[in-house]
Formats: structure tokens, sequence, C-alpha cells
């Protein structure tokens, strides 16, 4: 595995090592060599996410009990981006995006107090995400992606009303 340093503290892009012959595809997702490399807790949770293409999700987060999260495209592609909220942070308020497809073994890690969103580029994108840390509803919070200088190659053609609605990042709620 290929660990790169990413434009905002403590987030990584992992490419994985994979191996392909007549039957397919096999590479590991994760080990508890980059978990305590990269400073991660243990994994809480397994997430999978199913979006149709121009779906627009995110960007969330939670304070007090934020998470931390390796984020693997299964299926399809998706422009992937987030945002550094933490106001204590030196890359506080930069952004990143990664374009994560099923043919690539690539996973996106992301400590506690980033913003997360993607948009799906396929018919069908499916998403893994491997959480540290429990979801609470009443302490998740969003950035609208339109307060971002975001370089998505499509219009998105639909995003939900609570993600649409999230404040711009300079209203939001920090970390």
């Amino acid at each position: 595995m290929n660990l790169k340093k990413t434009k905002i503290n403590g987030a990584y892009f992992i490419q994985h090592q994979s191996f392909e012959d007549e039957r397919g595809l096999f590479y590991e997702l994760i080990e508890k060599d980059i978990l305590n490399d990269v400073g991660s807790p243990l994994i809480d949770k397994v997430n999978i996410s199913e979006s149709k293409y121009g779906v627009l999700r995110g960007l969330h987060y939670q304070v007090q009990q934020p998470q931390v999260k390796f984020i693997s495209c299964l299926k399809g592609q998706v422009i992937d981006f987030a945002v550094d909220i933490r106001q204590d942070s030196e890359s506080f308020g930069q952004v990143i995006q990664y374009d994560l497809r099923e043919e690539n073994a690539e996973t996106l890690y992301l400590p506690k107090g980033i913003a997360h969103g993607f948009i799906s580029l396929a018919k069908t994108s499916v998403l893994l995400y491997l959480v540290s840390g429990i979801y609470n509803k009443d302490l998740e919070r969003g950035v609208n992606y339109k307060s971002l200088n975001l370089d998505l190659p499509i219009e998105p053609t639909l995003i939900n009303s609570r993600d649409d609605n999230w404040p711009n990042f300079d209203q939001a709620e920090y970390y």
C-alpha cells in the first residue's frame, strides 16, 4: 500500500497493490499497519452507499463526536471531496477531491474534523465506508458544496433538500 499525503493535514490517499489474473482482482483494503500509520482508531462499523448518476451527497460531518472514515469505490465512479473544518488545523478550509473508480484500488482516509461528500459519475456508484465513531443524527452538520471551489465535471442532477440547504463554509459550525 502506498500512503500519499493530501493538502489536508492527517488525510491520506491510499493506493493499494492489486493482484489480477484470469479469475479477477484481489487487494487488501485495510490492515492493522495502515491503521497505525495514519493514527486511526479501530473500525466501529462498515457502511455502503449506492448512488445514481449525478447524485451529490454531502458534505457531512459531526461535531462533538466526529468520525474517522476510509472511503473506497466498489462500483462505478465518483468525485470524492472533503474540506477541513478543524479551526486549529494548519489546513483549515483546504479542499481536496479525488476521482475514485471501481477499477482502481484506492481509498481516501479522512481523520476527525473533515466534512465529506461526493458526486456519482456512473449509472450506479457504490461506496464502502469503514468508520470509526458512532453516527448521531443530532450532531450531524454539513457544508454546502456550492460554497467551495470544487472542480466538478458535471452539475449535480439530484441533491436532497438537507444537503442543498447546508450553510456555506464561512457560516458552518466548525470542529
